[in-house]
């Protein structure tokens, strides 16, 4: 999934305003300062390159 989604993410963020399927979340978040205490992942129903979520807890690093 992850080879599709560097593939398609050139135009796809170009058409859903910057949106970027292919972000490392996890490290987004860690480089902004933050410590993530809990992270869970999956996919939600949909086309699955673009409905791959992150959701969880994080505190100030």
């Amino acid at each position: 999934m992850r080879r599709w989604q560097d593939r398609i993410n050139p135009i796809w963020k170009r058409f859903a305003g910057g949106c970027q399927l292919n972000r490392p979340i996890p490290d987004v978040i860690e480089q902004g300062g933050f410590r993530i205490e809990t992270i869970e992942t999956m996919y939600l129903p949909g086309w699955r390159p673009a409905s791959f979520n992150y959701w969880g807890t994080a505190v100030p690093a």
